[in-house]
């Protein structure tokens, strides 16, 4: 090879390097700009191109979370450990690697991969590090839940609803019209996401039709109808989704669209998923935010909603429902009073879960994990239940869903066939339903005893009398409490008082009595049909004695109505007491309880003792009932 051959070869490879070098820069600048827009479709072109051309860990590790975000698992898995091989310094890549295993099902691998990651952070107080830790466990039970899948048959919408596209909330009527949102080509050149609705005749979904909202080119999706006053609401963003409004239309006149208040669609943060939730004729907003004063990224929030559809007061749902990660998609079932909403977090399967919790908006159970097969190791949100209760659907991305760019894209319409409610069984259910709500409204429960009374002038705290022994012989004293209130006042203050007694007998002692067996009717019958109930008592005494006297005075009190349970309806409740259907609880108060102008005096008993206010401060209450 002469000298001049050589220079020249040396020449072509040095500048071939340089602009080989400047084409992978290029590409992969453009491939970041993509990524920083969340558009890993275009990520993924322009890394894979760099990729091709200098394989190396860094840019292997790029087209991994691309791959990763776009829900590509298997080439993400491929490409995280090509970069961790070949010795990727980052060990943010093991952490990736884990959660893009979990998604594939891979639960073993993935927490081997989260343990590499959670060892060199176990004193990091960062969210990497609590969500390593907590998916270790997850893992382990997602695994365990694997292996005992739910004898539940899950139906794929065919291409009738389910498109190419991402379809997101359902809602559907009676087995009659399906509504569903989905992401669609707008005017052939945009996408853009609409509510659409399809007819169902004989049980066959027919071609959908879009459910128009406004003309403007616009995002409208995660709807949710008020069925009780006509008004839909959604979330309309505009077309590239940077701003968006929680809003509402009335059906009866749909020209017009309310964006709900400030304190719904606080600025500077995302407001979206609203939810109608009813709850003893009583009405919720539900809805998705990452606004501050949460627990993690997307909480579930909430607030009232009156009879002229104002807003009150927004809450969060709490630390039982919102973790530091992401929850979502929420829907509120009147008739299990269940919350169904989609987690990150918990005992979670991969991406997200669908989780329910039972709970009033003021206290919740643990969320439970819904299990496979309806929750799979893809992403499974928007969960509803149609009108008729006779069907669950969600979305969900999984292996069975249609997709035009690649694999686990895009979300379909999945539903399975909930339990059957019989008439009967249902008149049942609204039956139970309803006496709750009865039982419930007759409480507080307050009822009213003489002086002193069960059992005077001892410091037991026992009693073998029953409330109705000693409401019967209060009833008694109606005559004596008349002559001794009114005994030395003039006539018209004297038919005064008179009447206050009269009233505090009847109205209060006679009325509560009345109350009380009502009450015991409706506990009877919902004890019959297993319910387990939890009552309640708190004892009261007015302020003649000492606290040490009142408060065994207040146990006797207390023990009188346990006494009066036991032989009601020729002992119906005993059984249920003692298996512990039926509980209760106590709680007895002494005068510390009593109101501070009472009069103590007992050299001034028609104050002291016959005074109504006196009368009033003798008692005992149920003060809750649970179910």
């Amino acid at each position: 090879m002469s000298f001049n051959k050589f220079i020249y070869i040396i020449y072509f490879v040095f500048f071939s390097n340089i602009l080989l070098a400047q084409s992978v820069n290029k590409l992969l600048k453009l491939g970041d700009n993509e990524f920083d827009k969340q558009n890993y479709y275009g990520a993924i072109y322009f890394y894979k191109k760099s990729f091709e051309q200098n394989k190396t860990p860094k840019i292997s590790y790029k087209l991994a979370l691309s791959y990763k975000n776009f829900r590509d698992y298997k080439n993400a898995n491929r490409f995280f450990k090509f970069a961790i091989d070949n010795g990727f310094k980052d060990d943010k890549v093991f952490f990736y690697y884990a959660l893009s295993l979990k998604s594939s099902g891979k639960y073993q691998l993935a927490i081997l991969n989260f343990k590499k990651y959670y060892s060199n952070h176990r004193k990091d107080k960062t969210y990497m590090s609590k969500k390593a830790k907590h998916e270790i466990f997850s893992c382990e039970k997602a695994l365990y839940m694997s292996f005992k899948p739910d004898s539940i048959k899950i139906y794929h919408i065919d291409s009738t609803i389910n498109k190419v596209y991402s379809e997101y909330q359902t809602f559907e009527f009676a087995d009659s019209v399906l509504f569903f949102s989905s992401l669609r080509p707008f005017y052939d050149t945009v996408k853009a996401t609409n509510i659409f609705l399809s007819y169902i005749k004989n049980k066959n979904y027919k071609p959908s039709q879009v459910f128009k909202i406004t003309n403007d080119t616009c995002n409208i999706t995660n709807f949710s109808f008020d069925y009780k006053s006509d008004l839909l609401y959604f979330t309309k963003c505009n077309i590239n989704n940077d701003d968006c409004k929680i809003c509402r239309i009335n059906l009866k006149n749909p020209n017009k669209i309310f964006v709900l208040p400030q304190k719904i669609n606080k600025k500077g943060c995302i407001n979206t998923q609203p939810n109608i939730a009813y709850l003893k004729n009583k009405k919720y907003l539900l809805w998705v935010s990452n606004r501050k004063g949460g627990f993690g990224k997307f909480d579930i929030w909430f607030c009232n909603i009156d009879t002229l559809n104002n807003f009150g007061e927004v809450k969060n749902l709490g630390s039982k429902i919102n973790s530091i990660d992401n929850e979502i998609t929420p829907f509120y079932s009147e008739l299990e009073k269940t919350l169904y909403f989609s987690s990150q977090w918990f005992d979670n399967a991969g991406g997200f879960d669908i989780f329910k919790s039972e709970g009033n908006f003021l206290h919740w159970s643990a969320p439970e994990n819904l299990g496979f097969p309806i929750n799979s190791n893809n992403n499974d949100l928007y969960f509803s239940i149609n009108s008729n209760h006779t069907k669950a659907l969600f979305a969900s991305n999984r292996e069975e869903a249609f997709s035009a760019e690649g694999e686990l894209c895009c979300n379909d319409i999945f539903y399975y066939k909930l339990k059957e409610i019989k008439n009967d069984s249902l008149v049942a259910i609204k039956k139970i339903k309803m006496q709750k709500t009865k039982a419930q409204k007759l409480i507080p429960l307050t009822l009213y005893f003489d002086n002193d009374c069960p059992n005077p002038k001892t410091t037991d705290t026992i009693t073998e009398l029953t409330y109705e022994q000693t409401y019967n012989s209060y009833i008694n004293l109606i005559e004596k409490y008349e002559q001794e209130y009114s005994k030395g006042l003039s006539k018209p203050e004297k038919e005064k008082a008179i009447t206050s007694i009269d009233d505090f007998f009847y109205n209060k002692v006679e009325k509560e009595f009345k109350k009380l067996k009502d009450f015991l009717g409706l506990l009877e019958s919902l004890l019959e049909k297993n319910q387990t109930v939890e009552i309640t008592i708190k004892g009261f005494a007015s302020p003649l004695n000492n606290d040490f006297y009142n408060k065994n005075l207040s146990k006797r009190r207390i023990m009188s109505l346990e006494n009066y349970l036991k032989i009601y309806d020729n002992g119906m409740l005993n059984k249920y007491i003692k298996n512990k259907q039926l509980i209760i609880k106590r709680e007895a108060y002494g005068e510390s309880e009593a109101l501070i102008n009472i009069s103590d005096n007992l050299n001034d008993l028609r104050n002291s003792v016959y005074s109504p206010a006196a009368a009033l401060e003798r008692k005992i209450k149920i003060i809750a009932v649970k179910f």
